[in-house]
């Protein structure tokens, strides 16, 4: 078999073991109170925010910070950055005043070591304009904060799942609990790190992972064990 042909197939080994993990969290698994179902009655196809969420936002017994950190040159190249201001303005409009949005470039305003120290670092992008290409390094991330705790999303460019992970996001920083997920590897032929990588690393997002060797006692503040592979 090509190495190439090799090296898809095991990357779309991955990503489907990803995305049966994601459903089995949203729907039955670690908190199964994070079911969002959104129906787009909007004819300019903006969301409305969950019954979750909003059950969420009058819980929160402080004042949530939560600053988009965006390039105004993005902005001006794509649509998406906008969709995520009108998700943010949402998420302000119902938590009534309990959360607060800011809308920053980080450049213009002096504040991109600010934005970095938070963990939201410059992409690189390709840019053409007048049929001339060039590369531009713009910001896309948002900053959650409560009192002296925060939560990053260092690269957002879609609104598809950004309400499940805004509001994970808010959940994980006001209540300050980080649930731990354990993962076996259960076929000698694989490797943790290697053949999931890729789902270790969202996992880790959201929950600390922590790799469980097989025939070892299993650690007791685990929330969550997968068997995989």
């Amino acid at each position: 078999m090509d190495v190439r042909v090799a090296r898809m197939h095991k990357k779309t080994k991955e990503i489907i073991v990803f995305i049966v993990i994601i459903l089995i969290f949203i729907f039955a698994g670690l908190d199964s109170t994070l079911y969002f179902s959104r129906i787009d009655l909007t004819s300019n196809k903006v969301f409305t925010i969950s019954k979750v969420s909003k059950k969420l936002f009058t819980e929160i017994p402080d004042k949530v910070h939560i600053t988009y950190f965006v390039s105004d040159k993005l902005r001006q190249l794509y649509s998406f950055p906008g969709k995520i201001e009108d998700m943010l303005n949402e998420y302000s409009a119902y938590s009534r005043g309990k959360i607060i949005v800011n809308i920053i470039d980080p450049v213009k305003s002096g504040n991109s070591k600010r934005a970095e120290q938070l963990g939201v670092y410059p992409q690189q992008i390709e840019v053409v304009e007048k049929d001339q290409r060039s590369v531009a390094m713009v910001y896309s991330g948002i900053v959650i904060q409560y009192l002296d705790r925060h939560e990053t999303l260092p690269v957002v460019s879609q609104t598809a799942t950004l309400e499940y992970e805004l509001t994970s996001k808010i959940k994980k920083v006001v209540t300050n609990e980080h649930k731990k997920i354990g993962i076996i590897v259960g076929s000698p032929q694989r490797n943790y790190n290697q053949d999931y990588g890729l789902l270790i690393n969202q996992l880790s997002q959201q929950y600390e992972v922590e790799e469980v060797q097989k025939g070892k006692t299993i650690p007791a503040d685990l929330s969550v064990l997968f068997v995989i592979g």
